[in-house]
Order: C-alpha cells, then structure tokens, then sequence
C-alpha cells in the first residue's frame, strides 16, 4: 500500500482519534450465534433455490407461449394475405377460421374470428361462432353476452335467439 500525501502536525491526532472508531475484533465468538446464522444462511439458501427452479419453470412457460405465437403469426403470415381490402381479408379469416373449427382447433378458430371482429363489429356470423367457442370452452356468461348482442344487431337471427334460451335455462 503506497503512502498517502497527508503531511501535518495533526496527522498524529487524527489517526488516534479515528483509530476509536475501527471495531475491535471479537476474540471470543460466540458458537451457537455461528451456528443459527448458519441455519439462517441455509435456509435462505433453500428458498433462493425454490424460486430460481420456479422462475425457470415460469421462463419456460413464457418460451412456449412465444414459440407458440411466433408459429401461429408465421402460420397466419404464409396463409392469410395481408389486404387492404377489408371485406376480402374478412372473408379470408372466415375461411380458415371455419377449418380450423373442423378440426376442432378452437384456438386458433377464436383468434381469428376475434380478428373479424376487430375489423367489423357488427359480423354477426363471427359473434355467433365466437359465442359457440364461448359456451364450449364452459363460459356460458360470455357466450350469452354475445348473443344478447346478435340480437341487437339482427333481432330475427333464430340460432342466437335459441342459444341464449337454452343457456338463460342453465344459468
């Protein structure tokens, strides 16, 4: 350690005076405190463990669900064209919402019809099968809710008009 440039008649003073304020080293430690820390330490230790494992577990949940999107977006990008017709990419998620809904891939029939929805709230046709996605994903609430707007837009539409009886008789 090199010398520091402090010159003075006080140097002196002030290293005793400072000097008090250094802890003094325990020579005597106490073992049981020694141990109980160490507990302490372990158990810490544990739960640090607990959740790295349940962060990972999270991440990879995550890394999933994005490798799942990222599959459906390049899906959707390969086979639904982007338009700037409305009605063309309209019916275009009608039609590959109606395959995914026979082959009772539900998610992916959900999404798109959402889609449809975003670009023209009043298709009823859409509301009618996100409805029906509803009521078998067992929300029967949201599927009635969709209905009773069906029914607004279209009064007459039967299908709605049905469903929501049958499900007003569940609730």
């Amino acid at each position: 350690m090199g010398r520091l440039p402090i010159k003075g008649k006080g140097l002196e003073a002030i290293i005793r005076d400072t000097s008090k304020d250094i802890p003094a080293l325990r020579e005597n430690v106490d073992t049981a405190e020694v141990e109980a820390l160490k507990k302490e330490a372990s158990l810490y230790t544990s739960k640090i463990e607990k959740l790295r494992s349940r962060l990972t577990r999270q991440e990879g949940k995550a890394s999933s669900l994005e490798n799942e999107m990222e599959r459906l977006k390049k899906m959707f990008i390969d086979e639904i064209p982007e338009s700037e017709d409305p009605e063309l990419m309209i019916e275009t998620f009608r039609e590959k919402a109606e395959e995914f809904d026979r082959k009772k891939n539900l998610l992916d029939a959900f999404y798109l019809y959402r889609r449809i929805i975003r670009m023209d709230q009043q298709n009823v046709n859409a509301l009618y099968q996100l409805a029906t996605i509803y009521y078998s994903a067992d929300f029967p609430s949201k599927a009635a809710e969709l209905l009773r707007a069906i029914i607004e837009i279209q009064p007459d539409h039967a299908g709605a008009i049905e469903s929501l009886e049958e499900i007003e008789r569940e609730l």
